[in-house]
């Protein structure tokens, strides 16, 4: 499936060509999460 994504910054529309996302969240011995997630980076192209 595909779709047509833009962003809007500053007054400026932009064509979204990739995304990805990640995100931070401690976890415990067992690696079960341990504490709220808490930052992270999106890299739009």
């Amino acid at each position: 499936m595909s779709f047509k994504a833009k962003l809007k910054v500053a007054g400026k529309e932009l064509n979204v060509l990739s995304c990805d996302y990640s995100l931070k969240q401690e976890t415990d011995a067992t690696g079960r999460p341990s504490a709220i997630t808490r930052g992270g980076k999106i890299n739009i192209t």
